[in-house]
């Protein structure tokens, strides 16, 4: 692959990194209830399911999903429950007292990990936007290399835009989304039950 075209899918990576939807929601809320550190990890963690899901792609895995319509729905409709109940999950955190109650931070560094990248793999949509973009540049005859730069380029520019979205949460917008973390968490809540409903209606 040469310099252009790793440039040209290196430019589309940034864009669908950028489109928001439940994983900016989640890198914003571990980021302000868990920490600058937690944000990270689960950007990290959010990096690390996009590259799984590249890699798919990569290998042709992803064609099972594109000749299997009934196995895309069943992963369709575990993501928009998972989705639900994250949605759930921060709606009735919205209404409970002590909600900034210290938690473990080594608890929730693993958690927010695990979190960005569960997040990620949930969403089929980036299996097909995976197998659409490598089409257009992989080629019968690429090399392990040539492969490994491809997911490695899709991976890390996802996690290092959402690192860039945590630092750039200085500590004063953290310090008022803290304070009205109640509103916070019912406005994310709902993002997440939203795109939940709207993944069962795709």
């Amino acid at each position: 692959m040469d310099f252009l075209s790793w440039f040209q899918l290196s430019i589309v990576c940034l864009l669908g990194a950028m489109s928001p939807g439940p994983s900016l929601s989640i890198i914003v809320h571990n980021t302000v209830s868990g920490g600058y550190l937690q944000g990270i990890m689960t950007s990290v963690g959010h990096g690390l399911g996009i590259a799984i899901y590249a890699l798919g792609a990569v290998s042709g895995l992803t064609i099972i999903l594109e000749n299997k319509p009934e196995l895309f729905f069943i992963v369709n409709i575990l993501g928009a429950i998972f989705l639900g109940f994250l949605g759930i999950k921060l709606i009735k955190k919205s209404f409970t007292k002590n909600k900034n109650k210290p938690q473990p931070l080594n608890r929730q560094k693993i958690g927010g990990f695990f979190e960005g990248l569960t997040i990620a793999l949930i969403n089929p949509k980036v299996a097909a936007f995976f197998l659409a973009l490598f089409s257009q540049y992989l080629k019968p005859d690429a090399i392990l290399l040539e492969k490994t730069v491809m997911v490695a380029t899709a991976g890390t520019i996802d996690a290092l835009w959402y690192m860039l979205v945590t630092i750039s949460l200085n500590q004063t917008a953290i310090s008022w989304l803290q304070e009205h973390s109640g509103l916070f968490d019912l406005t994310m809540g709902s993002v997440l039950l939203i795109f939940a409903v709207s993944l069962l209606w795709y």
